[in-house]
């Protein structure tokens, strides 16, 4: 298992949020309903994630607020307006909004059209919601730019356009909006809207994925429960991760489908290993070498008469895909392969070479009797060639002792008589120019 993972991606939950059919997609997302939702006001005074310094006081902060509001802090009275609209009193966050607005502020705005989505204060008006976070989105309030989205997208305030929220969808996750990367890379995995395009939509998901630092506490507690041989409390943890996304986590929750399940439950051993064949291949399409080599191994175990040709063929395209990416492991096995001709022709040449460029062994090997004697053997006079041949030398410098071979030495040359004319060493100059 990998304990370092890649956190996966932020969902705010918001109870008004309408299911909205963007899942799926590029042979890695299962179709799905998911959730799309106005992202909330943000918290007082928070432009970007900071780590919370002090117990929170609600009632501290919209003093403090005031103050700066009354000095005429423009942030200040946005800041003291979000207050008073996350506890529920629209009345009284209206009028530092609505100057924090005239004052140009982009939280007065965006502020303005959550009060006037969700009828805090005001009369509910999506029309003069989406007005308001037009203002927000025109100063650069990157929320206000992605709930400009979702408005499209339900056709609230403004005539209801996928492509329209993709336009600002991908605007606002050019700027590294979470919620919008997320989306985007939804849409451009199933062509909703969009072109379709994987490679783009595995961008987008990806930085989606890294902006949600909640998921290292789940890859850690799957991590701790599989050290404590708890493998189905940590499968929960890794599907939680898999299900975001996250690369780690769906290499992880493979293995404990292919490995621990079956153990724990062998009369589902053949669901487990169909399991860990789908999370394989999704991690693999993310780019995890070690999930593209376990899923080969998954393959190359199916030898029934009618499937046998095909695995061999699929496993071994996924080893020479991990052998182009740098992968040892994959070489290895690609050249065993060879060796074997499963799949392959037979070549020992091409078999010694790709085995030899793996370092002669693999981590993913598991080799018996005395086929794992020989490899053995092999890989410990690979990894020892150096110094074999300096010993091998060594020991011809003291087997000769101090004898010569005829024609070297001291004694030769004393002994031997050269005449310029016993070849033509003289001449091979005459060609050249003083």
């Amino acid at each position: 298992l990998r304990p370092r993972p890649r956190p996966p991606l932020q969902n705010p939950h918001n109870p008004a949020a309408r299911a909205v059919a963007i899942g799926g997609g590029c042979a890695l997302f299962p179709d799905e309903e998911t959730s799309c939702v106005l992202v909330r006001a943000p918290a007082p005074g928070q432009r970007s994630a900071a780590p919370a310094l002090s117990l929170r006081d609600t009632a501290a902060a919209a003093h403090w607020f005031a103050a700066a509001a009354a000095k005429g802090d423009p942030m200040g009275h946005a800041n003291l307006g979000l207050v008073r609209l996350r506890a529920g009193d629209g009345a009284g966050a209206l009028p530092p909004l609505r100057r924090a607005a005239k004052r140009s502020d982009p939280s007065g705005w965006a502020g303005l059209g959550y009060a006037y989505y969700y009828g805090l204060g005001v009369r509910q008006d999506y029309a003069l919601a989406a007005k308001a976070l037009s203002a927000a989105a025109r100063l650069g309030h990157l929320d206000a730019i992605f709930n400009l989205g979702v408005l499209a997208l339900r056709g609230e305030g403004m005539e209801q356009s996928l492509h329209k929220a993709e336009r600002f969808w991908r605007v606002a996750a050019d700027f590294s909006h979470p919620m919008a990367q997320y989306y985007i890379g939804r849409m451009k995995a199933r062509g909703l809207g969009t072109r379709r395009d994987c490679e783009t939509a595995l961008f987008f998901l990806q930085h989606a994925a890294a902006a949600w630092p909640a998921g290292n506490g789940l890859l850690e507690t799957g991590l701790a429960a599989h050290e404590a041989d708890r493998p189905q409390r940590a499968l929960v943890h890794y599907l939680l991760g898999a299900h975001a996304g996250l690369e780690p986590a769906l290499h992880n929750a493979g293995f404990l489908y292919a490995e621990a399940m079956p153990r724990r439950q062998p009369q589902l051993a053949a669901s487990y290993r169909g399991a860990a064949s789908e999370y394989f291949r999704r991690a693999a399409v993310l780019g995890s070498v070690d999930a593209s080599i376990r899923l080969a191994l998954l393959l190359s175990e199916d030898l029934t008469a009618e499937h046998s040709a095909s695995s061999w063929r699929l496993a071994n395209e996924l080893y020479a895909e991990a052998a182009r990416h740098g992968s040892a492991d994959a070489t290895w096995h690609l050249g065993y392969n060879y060796l074997k001709g499963r799949g392959l022709p037979k070549d020992w040449g091409r078999a010694w070479a790709l085995m030899r460029d793996g370092g002669m062994h693999s981590r993913f090997a598991e080799l018996r009797g005395p086929e794992k004697l020989l490899f053995s053997l092999l890989r410990a006079v690979y990894e020892a060639r150096v110094f074999i041949v300096f010993a091998a030398l060594g020991s011809f410098v003291l087997a000769t002792g101090g004898k010569r071979a005829p024609g070297f030495g001291a004694g030769a040359a004393a002994t031997a008589v050269w005449h310029e004319d016993d070849d033509a060493a003289a001449d091979d100059f005459d060609e050249f120019d003083d």
